[in-house]
Parts: C-alpha cells; sequence; structure tokens
C-alpha cells in the first residue's frame, strides 16, 4: 500500500512540473508573438538600416545641443531624423508619417517650438504646411492627429563621438 501512495505522489508531482512548464511555454510564446505582431503591424516597411556618424563632425554637431535635430533623407524608409531632446536623451525615427506612409506629402519635420514633430513641410515663407497634421513628441510617440501608430525607432548605440544608428 505504501507504494502505491509513494507511486501517486510521483505521478502527482510530475503532473504538476509538467502543468507549470506548458503554462511558462504558453505566456512565453503568447508574449513573444505580441512583440512580433506589434512591430509587423506598424505600416512603416521595415529597411535595414546601420550607420555610424560622427557627433565632432560639422553636419552632425547639432546632436551635441538639446533640442536639435539633424536628418539624413538617404537610410530609412523615407529618411530618418536623429534629435537629442531637452532631457538629453538621443532617439533615432523614421521621417515617414504611419498615418499615410505612400503620399508624397508624408513626412514628419520638426515644429519651430522644437518641442514636437509634425506631418508636413514649411514652404519658403516658413508656414507650415499640413499634410495630415498628426503631431508627435520628440522620442516619437503619437500626441494628436489622425495617425494611430507612433513613429518607427531605430536603435542608438554611442561610442565616444560615434553614433551608430541600426534595427
Amino acid at each position: 500500500m505504501k507504494t502505491i501512495i509513494n507511486h501517486l505522489k510521483q505521478i502527482t508531482t510530475h503532473k504538476w512540473k509538467l502543468i507549470y512548464s506548458i503554462s511558462l511555454l504558453a505566456t512565453l510564446t503568447i508574449f513573444s508573438c505580441e512583440k512580433d505582431q506589434s512591430i509587423q503591424s506598424n505600416p512603416i516597411p521595415y529597411v535595414t538600416v546601420n550607420r555610424t556618424i560622427n557627433l565632432n563632425l560639422p553636419q552632425y554637431s547639432a546632436l551635441n545641443t538639446k533640442g536639435n535635430a539633424i536628418y539624413l533623407t538617404d537610410i530609412g524608409y523615407k529618411g530618418i531624423t536623429v534629435v537629442r531632446d531637452y532631457s538629453d536623451n538621443l532617439w533615432a525615427l523614421d521621417m515617414a508619417c504611419p498615418f499615410h506612409k505612400d503620399a508624397d506629402c508624408s513626412h514628419v519635420i520638426q515644429e519651430k517650438s522644437g518641442l514636437a514633430y509634425v506631418c508636413g513641410s514649411y514652404n519658403s515663407a516658413n508656414v507650415l504646411l499640413p499634410c495630415c497634421a498628426s503631431r508627435y513628441s520628440l522620442d516619437g510617440t503619437l500626441l494628436d492627429g489622425p495617425s494611430t501608430f507612433p513613429l518607427r525607432r531605430y536603435n542608438l548605440q554611442k561610442n565616444g563621438s560615434e553614433l551608430l544608428i541600426s534595427n
């Protein structure tokens, strides 16, 4: 009788270990799928980016001051803006507006206040010509407008005066 009870205890222990393992695997699968799904659901197409810039060069030195941005029009989907926000964080964002990524006017530019990005452009008289007028914070978070997505972010890695932009 004692042997049967011990055998039943072993079966119960193995059963709970199996249930725990399956639950853990299911949880990890769900969270990893959610991450992949959010990346895939961003309407801005994935474009491989791997560029290093030297912050000591004159064309990039604006990034040494809070609130300044540079525009790299030859990488990303519609170019990349790199900005140093007022908290001294660096961000790399695709300039394509996710609301209508393929429209000719679909690109973001830093507002004259320097506090946000807006979908549109400035004419020669420095008047904003809005496209959809979606507005984004300096880290790419959607503030308002018809868009439902943030700007696509790229990874930044700083090593001395070198800044690597990648995905």
